[in-house]
């Protein structure tokens, strides 16, 4: 068995294509479908079609991420019954984290504000400094985002 066989056997176990629930709900609620009949036919659809290329992305990250060894030791603990456990759990587990953390979002943002203003309220050109570079640094990674769409788009039109 290969390394994409074996995580097909993963994303099994994980019951992966639910975790991409989300996006599909959200992208629903985007567009207003309300009719259950084109609800149904929309999830049709993108279970066809979008579903699998982000499967398939999903896979590769797990491929350079993991290693032969790493993903047969995941396989093996995700057919044990703590794997299974795991797997069971993991969904209420980080949906219970999203919402605390969201619960905490405020007061955390406060507790962040804190840190800044006690770390330059006495040299204020620092705080400045920072801002700059932070700017220069988001206009380059937005250059890069579009120089790598732009490359996508070239080599998704070659492979048609």
């Amino acid at each position: 068995m290969d390394k994409y066989e074996k995580l097909e056997e993963i994303f099994k176990l994980l019951n992966m294509e639910s975790s991409f629930d989300f996006i599909y709900q959200s992208l629903v609620s985007t567009f207003k479908i309300d009719e259950k009949e084109l609800t149904d036919k929309f999830m049709t659809r993108w279970k066809d079609t979008v579903l699998p290329k982000i499967l398939l992305k999903v896979k590769e990250v797990w491929i350079e991420c993991y290693t032969e060894e790493e993903i047969d030791g995941l396989l093996i603990f995700y057919k044990t019954p703590v794997g299974r456990s795991f797997v069971s759990k993991q969904a209420v587990a980080a949906k219970a984290v999203i919402i605390n953390l969201q619960e905490l979002n405020s007061e955390l943002e406060s507790m962040s504000k804190e840190i800044i203003d006690e770390m330059f309220k006495d040299n204020s050109d620092d705080l400045d400094d920072i801002i700059s570079k932070q700017d220069t640094n988001s206009q380059k990674t937005s250059e890069k985002k579009i120089i790598e769409s732009t490359r996508r788009a070239i080599l998704d039109k070659d492979n048609e």
